[in-house]
């Protein structure tokens, strides 16, 4: 389904920066961002969708358009505040993987039509935030 993409690229950003780049976590998170925000954008011209489990609306495109651009800011932002932590993060590509899993369940549930998926994403979204809240040495 098309509407997944901006999520889709948000969880493939926090798997690649978690797993395969680890050197490279900032770059994968900002391309990560910035696929999900062109997404978003693209996403405003197609038609409405409603099925079973996923429901978009022009409000479900406003939700993931403003999630996106919040996102894109969060991640360009968190590299220049991890730079002048001097380290009380644990580990930066851990912090850059949660981000983009709580990014990536919050695009998720914008395009839900089932309340249990809905519930299950928010859920979602309550445990990255912990994970990174966690994640900070303190």
């Amino acid at each position: 389904m098309i509407y997944l993409l901006p999520s889709i690229s948000a969880t493939l950003g926090a798997i690649l920066s978690f797993s395969l780049f680890r050197n490279k976590h900032k770059e994968v998170s900002v391309l990560a961002s910035f696929l999900a925000l062109m997404f978003s954008i693209f996403l405003l011209f197609e038609p409405d969708s409603f099925t079973a489990f996923f429901y978009v609306d022009s409000l479900s495109k406003i939700f993931l358009l403003m999630i996106s651009c919040v996102y894109l800011g969060v991640v360009i932002f968190s590299i220049g505040y991890l730079e002048h932590s001097h380290g009380h993060l644990v580990k930066s590509y851990q912090y850059f993987s949660l981000l983009d899993i709580f990014v990536g369940v919050m695009l998720f549930s914008v395009t839900l039509n089932n309340f249990g998926l809905f519930w299950v994403s928010i859920e979602g979204t309550t445990f990255a935030t912990a994970l990174l809240v966690a994640s900070e040495n303190d």
